[in-house]
């Protein structure tokens, strides 16, 4: 049986997408009513998008960070121009 490769960018992921469902957890297991969600329901699934939207950006700019390198090589290029220049490093 093959083995299921996961980059750290996706293991980070996982728990951080676990967080933005706690937020839904807690808002479906809150014994709500019908009708309308109160002030603080809003705030909960409020929360739970930001969270969510956070994860993924994380995400897609720790894959990025992570993957990119592997095609790149070590060209001059790809690492870009420096914008700062500090004493006494050279490069």
């Amino acid at each position: 049986m093959a083995r299921e490769l996961q980059a750290d960018a996706y293991k980070v992921f996982k728990k951080n997408h676990r967080r933005a469902q706690v937020f839904i957890e807690f808002f479906e297991g809150n014994g709500r009513s019908r009708g309308r969600p109160s002030a603080s329901e809003l705030e909960l699934l409020r929360g739970a998008v930001v969270f969510a939207v956070s994860a993924l950006d994380a995400f897609l700019h720790d894959l990025i960070l992570e993957i990119i390198p592997s095609f790149g090589g070590e060209t001059a290029a790809l690492r870009g121009p420096r914008l700062v220049t500090l004493p006494g490093v050279s490069g």
